[in-house]
């Protein structure tokens, strides 16, 4: 099957799409390669409570049009699909074939939608994988892919009948943090009489690159909605505009289920509305008798919540007890047992390593705030550090006490280190930590750092910092400059590092380059970057970047699938606002903001915080022969571990730094 834009085979032994091909593609890219295959639902197993496979009668093909037809406990369903001259139209039917009603819980029907999005090299991943967005939230529901790398179309799936509910994922289970894996829609809630059914239809549209929201509001019961901020502090109002691609003749706004206030002005619904308290607010917006939802934030003030924040590492994440060598580390904490926890035998939950984020929080506070506690703390922090993980006379840094030298290096932990004297040198003044910074930053070099893209990194910066305390080193100038050049001749052929391909690869040149003012260096890198950010009306979703495995590394449910947000997503706001910054862009200001307010979600005014959200209603594991290696298991939670998310304070600490240079407000 073909026509002017996709060239489409039919998989004969499942009734699915099996490929997915623009003919404008030089790579000729499958853009629905998966485990999985595209089209086939499935339904909750009777006995066995998981999903599975319905049984499959036959396909039928007549020119461009193809009919799929399964049945499984006395659900039949029936796809059929039109390859139109501008996109292809498919249309699944649910029909209770049983002489009793059919009732389904949430997430017992699905769909597979197995868009390319998976991570092999960056050179790889450019042409050859997408990236993909979401946004399955009754009538108004779609999902937007666009390539890896630069090309001139993308592709959106609009849905034109029925109601999607949720997504779910089947995980390759060997990729672990490579893969994001197959995604499942489900419907909205129905129930069926006997013979009864229901239609979910939707259209699958290529377009110039760009023209997502032009095409989105073709169709007359599709909106765009977009916030001034998705998350707002208290006494701050939600601003929500909401615009249907026809004259809007009646509409009704929703919050938590209370009518508010709202004004139609030509084809756009304005409504304004301001919280009374900490947590989450859904919206529903009735258009021309149409729903569409979006999803709100309030934090409370940040100040607040960063004080609230400290007070509780200092009284319940700093280990106290004097027998051990962890005296004086900041640990995870776990708040369902109320306790602290560690392991030397997992990096990710160590004393050291991200763990670091909380003393960079401390400091960074102590800069412009006299708290004694806090101030004792980090004395006992730092007494920790230079007795059991760092070595003043060589600079480097270990992940566990006792600083084993036949420890492997880990390159991303150094310039964290080097960034940590920098803000403790603020606070007291001492040579010496001019000293451990500098001994450090030459370690990592010396560790073939120049070939590494590490996390945070905004080496310019630092020089700049080195200069204005009268600190220059023309060492380490030549080695950051050298660094520099590597990453240009690398150009968007990112290496790969723990992972192959990710936002934090890219995250680390855009920084590098905008705080060096190289702007069009930058732009190429922002661009880039851009391409893994969200636009859906959510909080923890809209100038979110993709993430998809830091709850299984750095959890306590050890849960690989999205994770929105992630702390980790701050990176990408720091990169936009320095590149703001060099560039005079505004609109990167904007985004820097929404960006970081995004991630206040994983905070509360108590001082809890958690790792990350994991968003999909659900995520399983495979193996390559498309068996269930792990069942299921439900998301849709904030992990119960604080473990590394206060990098995300610290950098919007940073960030409102260099937002108050050019007259703004974070």
């Amino acid at each position: 099957m073909e026509n002017k834009f996709f060239k489409i085979k039919l998989d004969g032994k499942s009734g699915g799409v099996s490929s997915l091909i623009l003919k404008n593609d030089p790579e000729q890219m499958n853009w629905i390669k998966g485990l999985g295959v595209w089209g086939v639902p499935k339904r909750d197993c009777i006995w066995w409570g998981h999903l599975q496979n319905m049984d499959f009668l036959g396909l039928e093909i007549k020119n461009n049009n193809a009919v799929s037809r399964y049945v499984y406990a006395g659900l039949a369903v029936t796809v059929t699909r039109t390859l139109t001259e501008t996109g292809l139209y498919e249309s699944y039917k649910f029909k209770n074939i049983d002489s009793t009603d059919l009732f389904f819980e949430r997430g017992q029907l699905a769909i597979y939608t197995t868009f390319e999005d998976r991570y092999d090299s960056a050179l790889w991943s450019k042409t050859h994988n997408c990236n993909v967005h979401l946004w399955c939230s009754g009538e108004n529901s779609w999902i937007h892919a666009i390539k890896q790398g630069f090309f001139s179309t993308e592709l959106g799936l609009f849905l034109v009948a029925g109601a999607l509910d949720c997504y779910s994922v089947e995980r390759l289970a060997k990729e672990t943090s490579n893969d994001r894996g197959d995604f499942l829609v489900h419907p909205a809630l129905f129930h069926l009489h006997a013979g009864e059914e229901y239609e979910i239809a939707w259209e699958l549209k290529a377009f110039p690159e760009g023209d997502f929201e032009k095409n989105l509001l073709r169709f007359p019961h599709l909106r765009k909605i977009t916030a001034k901020q998705e998350t707002v502090y208290e006494n701050e109002s939600f601003e929500w505009t909401v615009t249907s691609g026809e004259k809007i003749t009646s509409a009704e706004a929703f919050c938590n289920d209370e009518k508010i206030p709202s004004v139609i002005s030509g084809n756009t619904l304005q409504v304004s509305y301001t919280p009374e308290k900490e947590g989450e607010y859904r919206f529903r917006f009735n258009v021309n008798g149409s729903n569409a939802y979006a999803n709100g934030f309030c934090s409370a003030p940040f100040d607040e919540v960063v004080k609230k924040r400290l007070d509780f590492i200092v009284s319940h994440q700093q280990n106290l007890d004097e027998e051990s060598p962890l005296y004086g580390a900041y640990l995870i904490y776990d708040f369902e047992e109320n306790t602290q926890y560690y392991s030397s035998f997992s990096p990710d939950h160590n004393a050291m390593r991200e763990r670091l984020a909380m003393a960079m929080l401390l400091c960074k506070y102590l800069q412009t705030h006299k708290e004694t506690a806090m101030e004792n703390s980090l004395k006992l922090f730092e007494e920790f550090l230079l007795r059991e993980t760092y070595d003043p006379d060589s600079g480097r840094v270990f992940s566990n006490p006792g600083k084993n030298p036949a420890e492997e290096v880990r390159l991303y932990n150094i310039p964290w280190i080097v960034t940590f004297w920098m803000e403790m040198y603020k606070i007291h003044l001492e040579e010496r930590y001019i000293d451990y910074s500098r001994r450090s930053l030459k370690f990592y070099y010396s560790e073939g750092g120049a070939h590494f893209y590490p996390n945070g990194c905004n080496f310019p910066g630092y020089l700049n910092f080195l200069q204005e305390t009268g600190h220059s080193d023309r060492e380490l100038e030549e080695l950051v400059q050298g660094h520099i050049a590597q990453m240009r001749n690398n150009d968007t052929n990112y290496p790969k590092h723990e992972v192959r391909f990710e936002q934090t690869i890219v995250t680390p040149v855009a920084t590098m380059f905008a705080a060096a003012g190289l702007t069009e260096d930058a732009k190429l890198h922002i661009r880039m970057l851009d391409r893994f950010h969200g636009h859906q009306p959510d909080y923890r979703l809209c100038e979110v970047p993709i993430r998809h495995w830091d709850g299984f590394w750095f959890g306590k449910r050890r849960m690989l699938g999205d994770t929105f947000p992630h702390y980790w997503s701050c990176l990408s706001g720091y990169a936009y606002a320095l590149y703001g910054l060099c560039s005079g862009d505004h609109e990167y200001f904007a985004r820097a903001k929404k960006n970081l307010r995004n991630c206040m979600c994983l905070f509360r005014r108590s001082g809890f915080a958690s790792c990350a959200y994991i968003y999909p209603r659900s995520v399983a594991l495979t193996n390559e022969d498309g068996s269930i290696k792990e069942p299921a298991r439900c998301g849709g939670f904030y992990d119960p571990w604080a473990n590394d998310q206060d990098w995300a304070l610290y950098f919007m600490l940073r960030c409102r730094e260099i937002f108050a240079e050019v007259g703004l407000t974070l």
